[in-house]
């Protein structure tokens, strides 16, 4: 209740809003936002993030996991007989790692992986929105701005 409350700007709150809080957030992880992200699904990736940052997730592991993922996909373009989960991925990101690789360039991964970087240093030394980064930077990504 106190994660929909704060969710909810700190106002009241009814019960449809707890309902849809409770049943949009159950058991999504991070690597449902990653496979939603390598297809380059913008409803479901902005869905699954607003449901990890109402799960506790923060800024900084997100991150994180965005890095792994994009440096996985960078390192299996240049070599695909290397691919493997040794970056933090499960078997499932893994192991699409190749259809994920479909809708990416090399130049539009480093871009993101830059972009990543940029937005670590600004979660650790602004007090700009952090959630607001990671939304952005996830719509450039699945809208292709970068490629």
């Amino acid at each position: 209740i106190e994660k929909i409350y704060l969710a909810n700007s700190c106002k009241k709150i009814s019960y449809q809003d707890a309902n849809i809080v409770s049943i949009s957030s159950k058991n999504i992880r991070p690597w449902h936002l990653l496979d939603s992200i390598g297809k380059k699904d913008c409803k479901k990736s902005i869905k699954y993030i607003e449901s990890l940052k109402l799960g506790g997730y923060t800024i900084i592991p997100l991150v994180i996991n965005l890095y792994n993922f994009f440096n996985t996909m960078l390192l299996a373009n240049n070599n695909p007989n290397q691919v493997t989960s040794h970056y933090g991925l499960n078997k499932i990101i893994t192991s699409n790692i190749p259809k994920y690789l479909g809708h990416y360039s090399d130049s539009e991964i480093m871009n993101i992986i830059v972009d990543l970087k940029n937005i670590d240093i600004l979660a650790k030394s602004t007090s700009l929105n952090h959630e607001n980064l990671i939304s952005i930077l996830i719509i450039k990504v699945c809208q292709g701005y970068y490629g």
